[in-house]
């Protein structure tokens, strides 16, 4: 079926203006129901403000409406706030974005509507997060773990990295492992999650694992089991 629209429809074939809306959707799939979905953007030449989707993961939108979100404090008002901190992690981990950028972003729109949508999000941002499962675990797990951060490096006697955490509270020794459906699938990697469990633990730090299914579906759940390790 989308291959017959395609065929049909004028499509936008700017590479800078189709890598811009794969990454934004790409952050509103990732705290979607169907996050495994092969999610596919396309945009539309229209100034017409529209947007519909096919089976398939197909999503198309119009250049009108692309227009009207490209600012900061639009983009606020329409992701969720747990997408928005999601796009802008990837964007900052990938180097697309810097904060000097986003301070001067703020200020830029500073009286906006949205802005402080915007300015929440930036204050949560974290560009060490490397997957949008990373960004939405620590986001579930601040309310518990104020102090839990992205990539933390667990370190020898003699300072060589020998293991590395999503996400870690070093005063509590807690080690929080965002295990998604794809990274953490079969055999082997069971057993090097188990390898690096054991480094973690020599070394003092108790390990935790969330799916994404308790991201998504248990959350309340999962925050107090997280907050029972680390009372």
């Amino acid at each position: 079926m989308a291959a017959t629209v395609n065929q049909q429809l004028a499509l936008v074939r700017n590479p800078l203006l189709n890598a811009y809306v794969s990454s934004l959707g790409r952050a509103i799939a990732a705290v979607s129901g169907r996050p495994s979905l092969n999610y596919r953007f396309y945009i539309i030449n229209s100034e017409a403000v529209n947007a519909f989707a096919l089976p398939g993961g197909h999503i198309y939108v119009t250049r009108g409406l692309i227009a009207r979100t490209r600012s900061g404090p639009e983009l606020a008002g329409v992701l969720s706030p747990q997408a928005l901190v999601s796009l802008l992690d990837a964007a900052l981990h990938r180097g697309t974005l810097t904060p000097t950028a986003l301070d001067a972003a703020l200020a830029r729109f500073s009286g906006c509507r949205h802005v402080a949508a915007l300015r929440n999000a930036v204050a949560l941002a974290d560009g060490r997060a490397e997957s949008p499962h990373e960004t939405l675990t620590r986001l579930l797990l601040l309310p518990v773990l104020p102090g839990l951060v992205p990539q933390v490096r667990l370190r020898d006697a003699g300072g060589r990295v020998i293991a590395r955490l999503d996400l870690g509270e070093e005063e509590l020794r807690l080690a929080v492992e965002a295990d998604g459906r794809r990274g953490h699938a079969g055999d082997a990697m069971a057993a090097k999650d188990r390898r690096r469990d054991g480094v973690a633990r020599r070394l003092g730090w108790t390990t935790e694992r969330v799916t994404w299914h308790e991201v998504r579906c248990e959350q309340e759940q999962t925050r107090r089991r997280i907050a029972a390790t680390a009372a």
